[in-house]
């Protein structure tokens, strides 16, 4: 799946890492895989907007819990989380 615009927005692939105990990070809308990639739609009010390919709708994570890393396609393997 290639990440194309959507309404002005240019999303990109990233692998979203938890900064903090994974246990008590405030996710909106499901539970973060830091294993997988996500398609970001950037940023907005201290959290990042992501779509889970392998579910329905956005994921919310707050940036100040986790740092975003691009990666190149939804097939790239993400660093293992310590």
């Amino acid at each position: 799946m290639s990440a194309r615009p959507m309404f002005g927005v240019e999303p990109e692939w990233v692998c979203i890492e938890p900064t903090t105990d994974p246990e008590k990070l405030n996710e909106d809308g499901g539970r973060l895989r830091p294993e997988r990639p996500y398609l970001s739609f950037g940023s907005s009010d201290g959290q990042y907007l992501l779509w889970d390919t392998d579910g329905d709708g956005i994921l919310k994570v707050p940036s100040k819990q986790t740092r975003s890393v691009p990666v190149d396609t939804g097939t790239a393997s993400c660093p293992a989380t310590p």
